[in-house]
């Protein structure tokens, strides 16, 4: 059966917490990567995004981080652990980022 075309969704008010639903209240630093707009000195950043994919049957999250062009990723049994195993990486302050392609800038 294909795919119903989707209506359009009014878009959501500026500064409106769309993530900060419960769910994602459990993952404070995976949602400061997709909601801050700026660093803790104030200064500008680009907000991260999130992507979720199936590969080689496992459920992958990838954290794209655009301000510093990297990304970092899991992979689990279902989203909601790789939720978790995301936020407990970003905790440990040794995730595993990888650069995006030789432009990529150190910070």
């Amino acid at each position: 059966m294909p795919l119903r075309k989707p209506e359009p969704a009014p878009s959501a008010a500026e500064g409106s917490p769309v993530l900060g639903d419960k769910t994602m209240a459990q993952y404070p630093l995976l949602l400061s990567y997709l909601m801050d707009e700026r660093y803790e000195d104030g200064s500008p950043r680009e907000k991260s995004a999130l992507s979720v994919f199936v590969e080689d049957g496992r459920l992958k999250v990838a954290l794209n981080d655009k301000d510093c062009r990297r990304s970092l990723y899991v992979a689990s049994d279902g989203l909601q652990g790789g939720l978790k195993a995301m936020e407990s990486l970003l905790g440990t302050g040794k995730a595993e980022w990888r650069a995006w392609g030789k432009q990529a800038r150190k910070k």
